[in-house]
């Protein structure tokens, strides 16, 4: 057995798709509440057919060992293939035109490249880059989606 691959297994077999079971009330009781909320929004009736979720299955959480780390610790993936993804499209394109309005935004690397052009950069700079962990796990719920609805003071129905 490979370095890890004994840990990488245990991680990988933590979740038991039978307790999903005891959970598929509350799973149509939000997919109810879901269409309900999109229904009486003011998004156009033919963009409602399409987000509307219809028959699929949840996204499937899985992890892939970071084979150049000390202990080889799960970076986690989610599947979303065959998952309600339109409506989370549809907001995602509603929230774009908003975004890449501050100075720190960097679109991409080659973004970044033209940003790093327009600056001298002598011998004594040192540029740095950082690892970022959980980005968005501590991120608070309710204030988060105040400052999304910001934007839609008017209408945030359309969200």
């Amino acid at each position: 057995m490979r370095s890890g691959e004994s840990s990488y297994n245990n991680s990988a077999s933590c979740c038991d798709y039978a307790d999903l079971e005891a959970c598929w009330p509350e799973i149509r009781t939000c997919v109810k509440q879901t269409k309900d909320a999109i229904k009486q929004s003011s998004i156009p009736k033919e963009e409602q057919r399409r987000v509307l979720p219809s028959e699929s299955r949840p996204p499937r959480l899985y992890g892939l060992p970071k084979i150049h780390k000390p202990g080889n610790p799960l970076r986690p993936i989610l599947s979303a293939y065959g998952s309600p993804t339109e409506l989370i499209k549809y907001v995602a394109k509603q929230l774009a035109q908003y975004t890449g309005n501050t100075k720190s935004f960097v679109k991409d690397s080659e973004n970044f490249i033209k940003i790093l052009q327009q600056h001298e950069i002598t011998n004594e700079d040192l540029l740095v880059s950082f690892d970022v962990e959980s980005l968005f796990t501590n991120l608070p719920v309710e204030e988060t989606l105040e400052i999304i609805k910001q934007p839609y003071q008017k209408d945030y129905s359309r969200i």
